[in-house]
């Protein structure tokens, strides 16, 4: 599985203004942003302006989002790329190193 990307309540919001989005009312630390599709629909999100945003928030807003924005140009900007492929090489690795190191101790 890639990895979460810890991102901040205004990285979030620069990332869904690139899809359109804008700033349509904030209340304390929360924004709302918005944008209207060529058949009129009304599309909003609510982003929590926080330094740094939990795990579990980021998710939420990116399952909220992509009702709207297909997945596959959602998940760069969430996800680390290769995150999956690297995790594999550091096992391997690991695992190389410690095949090495017990032949070493005998």
């Amino acid at each position: 599985m890639k990895k979460l990307k810890i991102l901040s309540g205004k990285e979030i919001v620069k990332i869904f203004e690139n899809f359109g989005f804008e700033v349509a009312k904030q209340k304390g630390s929360h924004l709302k942003l918005g944008r209207i599709t060529k058949d009129k629909t009304k599309q909003t999100l609510t982003i929590p302006l926080h330094s740094e945003l939990d795990k579990g928030t980021i998710k939420a807003i990116y399952r909220q989002a992509f009702k709207y924005i297909p997945e596959e140009e959602l998940k760069p900007y969430f996800y680390h790329p290769n995150s999956y492929a690297l995790n594999l090489k550091i096992s391997f690795d690991l695992v190389l190193y410690q095949h090495n190191f017990s032949f070493k101790s005998f």
